[in-house]
């Protein structure tokens, strides 16, 4: 079996997009845990009672937000840093022969063919995140809400997707492409 090298731009692209997906999926996280708006505001609430100080709770969740707007502001910066490197990638993918749905036809067996189609829906899922992110923040006021919600539900296959690449990798390590980790940190 032909070794697969990665040229540095692929390694780039790789793991850029890895870092900000995973700052984006953080910034997720925190959101819905520990720096819920809700959670913030009975914290700063009960602090504030101790001071003899009173705000409605309207009053604490606006400053909730407050505090948590710098993790918006990563994830809106880890959302471009993606459109760049998304187009980047399908300006790369453009300029060379390895187009995926050429590979799918080209695939010797199934687990190519399955291995090339998770790569495309992996694409397809992206774009989706992305242009339902930009249409949150940019698009018609009367669609934000709608856009917000299929947004949220457009990051639900990322999960999935890293675990099973993950899995992926290590099956590939284990199998007829060992050293498939540091090709793509060394790309020899």
């Amino acid at each position: 079996m032909k070794t697969q090298k990665f040229s540095l731009l692929f390694r780039i692209i790789h793991w850029s997009m890895a870092f900000l997906i995973f700052l984006i999926l953080l910034t997720l996280f925190l959101r819905e845990t520990w720096l819920d708006k809700h959670h913030i505001a009975d914290i700063l609430g009960s602090g504030l009672s101790k001071l003899n100080i009173k705000l409605s709770q309207r009053e604490l969740i606006s400053l909730a937000k407050q505090v948590r707007a710098p993790m918006w502001d990563y994830h809106l910066y880890a959302g471009y840093g993606l459109i760049g490197v998304y187009v980047l990638r399908l300006f790369a993918l453009s300029q060379s022969q390895q187009m995926p749905l050429r590979r799918i036809s080209q695939a010797k067996d199934w687990k190519e063919k399955l291995q090339f189609t998770a790569y495309i829906l992996f694409y397809i899922g992206l774009a989706l995140s992305l242009f339902t992110g930009m249409m949150t923040v940019y698009g018609p006021e009367s669609i934000a809400h709608t856009m917000e919600d299929l947004h949220k539900l457009s990051l639900y296959y990322l999960i999935p997707y890293i675990l099973i690449h993950f899995a992926g990798i290590c099956l590939a390590e284990r199998g007829a492409d060992k050293g498939i980790v540091s090709r793509l940190l060394s790309g020899k």
